[in-house]
């Protein structure tokens, strides 16, 4: 049923030209064109000394001031004097819900200037929209004689979005009885493009199905209009004349409510009825029956107010008339009088915009970074946009997680809300210059954080909240002391761009953390056990009918659930489900509740929860969202492989050095730590490789492990010396290759190897500290020497390795004579 929209209830209305005709016909009962006071105060009717009283206008509430004594009314002004300590004077909620154009004024004036401190002394003027977000600035002025910030004597501020409630207040502090803060003449205006003493209509010449006003239909009216009264015969007549059995109607306006208080509204129909004040059902007279009464209370504020009244008829009789009674009214008909219509104006719906955004992105630890990297709003039919808002959807962490607005953006406000942890940008602005802004929009976290962990950004351009892990849309609804069976059914009548609302439903637990964060009190959930006790299902929505819990505390889950400790408790007749209050068990757990739950204290119901999205028969969803995931660092560091190092023995394998590691660097941390990891062995003799490992580290604690190759390759002779057989006259000649050494020292021994000296070049020798030996034309004397060679390195600390012995044997050559020729032959 789309009654009212969600998106601040706007509408959009045909141009001028298009609906000049029926302005003339209308004229007589058109509210729009004049500013209407909304709100007005002039401090002339109070005694001096009066710290609180009641405006007037057409929505006035009271106004207060928080400093007894010294900031108080004082010859038809507010005056703070003296005050020594921040003191401020504050206006009640302002119903502005209904008004275009909104704005406020005051008049603001110092005794004299040159009495303040500079930098001490200080008058801020705020402003805040819906009773949520950050208070606006409109002044924030210093006490000093220097006019580098002066007060204005007076202020004027356009409301840059529209809202339901405004509030205005005014900060100050002084010190000294000759210094004087005054506030006079503070007026809100509106103009009210709304058509009194009627109603619009919806005829539909159908009976809803199941006999309930609950399935009249949204669409496929036969007829459509305003009417300046509730005579359903009388406009059945009107539209469809003759057919009096069988018809249903929908009356949609406005109420203006003159004096605050507690309201009982009646409607007698025949057959069924229902009415709703804000969305919210007051009166249920539903069904078939004859003329009945039925009736309910809802306490409401000065100003305008929803009203939607349903009525079918089935068959008999039919009648309908609606009363109430309130403060100073006895019971009677509604008057005319006191209701609005949209001047039967064609509604044209808001075409909602749309974004696309990019902005998935490694994240540095003790950086900022830009949560969007592009971004393209587009709308069809605006060309500004009065807000956006960026929420952290996904692991938010409110010790130290936070989103700022930077650079220069004079047409937007930002404002950080840390429970919620959401950025409001508050406009009206350009779409240009919100992509601008959201292009500046950064995070940074105080907060400890893990490699890999990770953070989802939503921006939404709507108040609502969006889960990319369900595509869907969510809003909390305030309605103080409201039942758990009229929050069902007001969810039901909201809409969102066609998306039809639900009592939440929760089925993870991203999904509570962001309803939690939401509702600032107790809040009704789309659970409840009514049906079967202790049978907990969702009863809205596209869940309905699904179970997830049953039993009381320590019972079956079939289903996420996040009871709060000891619930479900079933207390008391205990069968609907809400968010419990902030401080109340964990963040966004539940608890169960009877229909009205507690009249005061944090029991008390504060209002409701609304999902959109998974309905049959919902239209596609609006594209008014991006998300974007930042994920913490894992990216390794990066390192060069160290030289590979070859040695002979292990007494010259170096020790680890991590300073050989010159190149280290990563994408986040400027330095990354270098550590020595192990020396591991393949366990061979020769060669033995090692490989050694350090570890590149970075702040998140990714790594990266270089390894440098050790070979160990021992002294070795790869071919031995010889025994050598000569004769004499010729020379002897020892030989050996190696592996490693470069230094030799040759010995002999002369005792058949019991005992070897080291021998030098000389006449006997050449060569002894080379790889080659020559024995020098040896006598028979030198007959079975034995030779070996000492090898070892010069630049190592390697034990000399000691090659084979090796004999020489010297023979005397044979000498035969014949023919008086002598020859020398060797005896083989």
């Amino acid at each position: 049923m789309e009654i009212s929209p969600f998106t601040s209830r706007k509408v959009k209305r045909l141009s001028f030209s298009r609906i000049l005709v029926p302005i003339f016909f209308l004229w007589g009962t058109l509210s729009l064109c004049a500013q209407t006071t909304i709100w007005s105060e002039d401090f002339n009717s109070y005694a001096n000394g009066t710290e609180s009283g009641t405006a007037t206008g057409a929505a006035y509430t009271d106004w207060t001031t928080d400093r007894p004594g010294r900031l108080n009314v004082r010859n038809g002004f507010i005056r703070g004097r003296n005050l020594d300590a921040e003191s401020t004077w504050a206006t009640g909620a302002i119903n502005i819900y209904g008004y275009t154009s909104v704005s406020f004024s005051m008049d603001v004036t110092v005794n004299n200037a040159n009495n303040f401190e500079q930098g001490s002394d200080y008058f801020i003027g705020e402003y805040r929209i819906d009773s949520a977000g950050a208070w606006t600035e409109f002044e924030n002025a210093s006490g000093d004689a220097s006019p580098s910030d002066p007060l204005d004597p007076s202020y004027t501020v356009n409301l840059p979005t529209t809202g339901s409630t405004l509030e205005i207040r005014v900060r100050m502090y002084n010190t000294s009885n000759n210094e004087h803060y005054y506030i006079d003449n503070v007026l809100v205006e509106g103009t009210l493009p709304l058509c009194s003493g009627e109603v619009d209509f919806e005829f539909y010449d159908s009976v809803p199905s199941g006999n309930t006003v609950d399935n009249i239909p949204t669409s496929g009216a036969l007829g459509t209009g305003v009417f300046s009264s509730f005579d359903v015969d009388a406009l059945q007549n009107q539209e469809d004349p003759g057919d009096t059995n069988t018809f249903s109607i929908r009356y949609i306006g406005y109420i203006q409510i003159d004096t605050p208080g507690s309201y009982t509204f009646y409607t007698s129909s025949d057959d069924g009825s229902k009415l709703y004040i804000d969305g919210t059902e007051i009166v249920s007279n539903d069904g078939l029956h004859g003329m009945q009464e039925r009736s309910g209370t809802v306490s409401l504020t000065t100003g305008l107010h929803d009203i939607i009244v349903v009525f079918f008829e089935n068959g008999g009789a039919e009648a309908l008339t609606v009363q109430y009674e309130g403060p100073s009214i006895s019971k009677q008909n509604v008057p005319f009088s006191s209701l609005y219509s949209n001047c039967g104006v064609p509604v044209v719906p808001d075409e909602p915009p749309s974004i696309t955004a990019t902005g998935d992105q490694i994240f540095c630890p003790g950086s900022t970074i830009q949560i969007i990297e592009s971004v393209s709003i587009t709308d069809p039919d605006d060309t500004t946009l009065d807000a956006a808002y960026v929420q952290i959807t996904a692991n938010y962490d409110n010790t130290g997680d936070q989103l700022s607005l930077t650079g220069s953006h004079p047409n937007i406000t930002p404002s950080w809300d840390v429970s919620e942890g959401r950025l409001t940008l508050t406009g009206p602005a350009t779409l240009a210059e919100f992509e601008a802004a959201l292009l500046d929009v950064v995070f940074q976290t105080t907060a400890t954080v893990s490699s890999g962990e990770t953070r989802t950004f939503s921006t939404v351009l709507n108040e609502a909240n969006y889960l990319a892990s369900t595509g869907h849309y969510y809003e909390y609804v305030p309605a103080l002391g409201i039942t758990w069976t009229s929050a069902r059914d007001a969810a039901a009548l909201r809409t969102f761009y066609g998306l039809q609302g639900y009592l939440v439903t929760i089925g993870a637990q991203d999904e509570a953390t962001l309803v939690g964060s939401q509702a600032p009190g107790a809040g009704w959930i789309g659970a409840s056990d009514e049906a079967t006790e202790g049978d907990w299902l969702w009863v809205t929505g596209p869940e309905a009918g699904t179970l997830f819990w049953r039993g009381t505390s320590g019972g079956t889950a079939f289903g996420f659930e996040f009871w709060n400790t000891g619930e479900p408790n079933q207390s008391g007749n205990e069968d609907y489900a809400h968010i419990t209050a902030p401080g109340v068990g964990p963040d966004g757990s539940w608890n169960d509740l009877s229909n009205t739950g507690a009249s005061s204290g944090v029991y008390q119901p504060q209002g409701y929860l609304v999902e959109y999205g998974g309905m049959p028969g919902d239209p596609a969803a609006p594209n008014i969202s991006a998300t974007a995931t930042i994920t913490v660092d894992t990216t390794a560091p990066t390192a060069s492989t160290p030289t590979p190092i070859t040695v002979y023995c292990s007494a010259d394998i170096p020790a680890a050095d991590i300073n050989i590691i010159t190149d280290e660097a990563d994408n986040c941390d400027p330095s990354p730590t270098v550590t020595h990891v192990s020396d591991v062995s393949d366990g061979g003799t020769n060669p033995e490789i090692i490989t050694r490992t350090y570890r590149v580290t970075d702040a998140m604690g990714n790594t990266t492990d270089v390894q440098q190759t050790i070979t160990v390759t021992p002294f070795s002779f790869t071919a031995q010396p010889s025994d050598q057989t000569i004769i004499t006259g010729n020379n002897g000649n020892f030989s050996v290759t190696t592996s490693g050494p470069d230094t030799y020292q040759w010995e002999v021994s002369t005792d058949g190897g019991s005992n070897f000296n080291p021998i030098a070049d000389g006449a006997d020798y050449t060569g002894t500290q080379t790889a080659n030996l020559t024995v020098t034309n040896p006598g028979t004397d030198k007959n079975g020497y034995i030779y070996r060679v000492i090898a070892s390195n010069a630049a190592a600390s390697c034990s000399a390795i000691t090659s084979n012995n090796a004999t020489l044997s010297i023979n005397v050559g044979t000498v035969i004579t014949n023919r008086r020729i002598t020859h020398r032959v060797n005896r083989n």
